[in-house]
């Protein structure tokens, strides 16, 4: 329940969240849409709001101990994508999560060996923490993720920064 979670995250606890998450999951998957899990690794512990600031998360450690526990258990049961936040993990990488290939690649789909969607979280948010949101989406893209969330004048900023950035050897 950190800032910018709020009242959105289902528990506290792992199990909770493993149960309460499975189940709109399934329904949503069993209705033929791709359920999106999100702020991987973990929100619900962040030092501030990612809308307004970066923000450190947990450790590694407590991430394995606790936030990462319903993504793994989910993204065993139910075909789903995984949305990436911006917080940092500290110890493991000080990039924001979506523009760290540590946490992307080697967390998330090396790790847990997760072969689904990966979408970012808003790139205009202040933690995306680049210079622009093409930058920031030439970073998620590099880091190991699939479809980058921009907003207003992300688009046209996103594109210039992305093709260039596929062309390079």
């Amino acid at each position: 329940h950190g800032p910018g979670i709020g009242s959105r995250a289902y528990s506290a606890d792992p199990e909770g969240v493993s149960a309460y998450a499975l189940a709109p999951a399934r329904g949503y998957s069993d209705a033929g849409l791709l359920p999106v899990l999100k702020h991987f690794p973990g929100q619900g512990d962040t030092t501030g709001d990612t809308h307004y600031v970066l923000a450190a998360g947990p450790s590694i450690d407590e991430l394995r101990a606790t936030d990462l526990i319903p993504f793994r258990r989910i993204t065993r049961r139910v075909d789903v994508g995984v949305m990436v936040g911006h917080s940092t993990v500290p110890g493991h990488s000080d990039l924001p999560s979506s523009q760290s290939r540590p946490t992307v690649n080697g967390l998330l789909i090396e790790g847990m060996g997760f072969d689904g969607l990966i979408v970012s979280d808003a790139l205009g948010m202040a933690a995306s923490a680049a210079p622009t949101q093409g930058d920031a989406l030439v970073g998620f893209i590099q880091a190991g993720g699939h479809l980058g969330i921009v907003g207003p004048g992300g688009s046209v900023a996103g594109r210039r920064a992305l093709r260039p950035a596929l062309a390079a050897p």
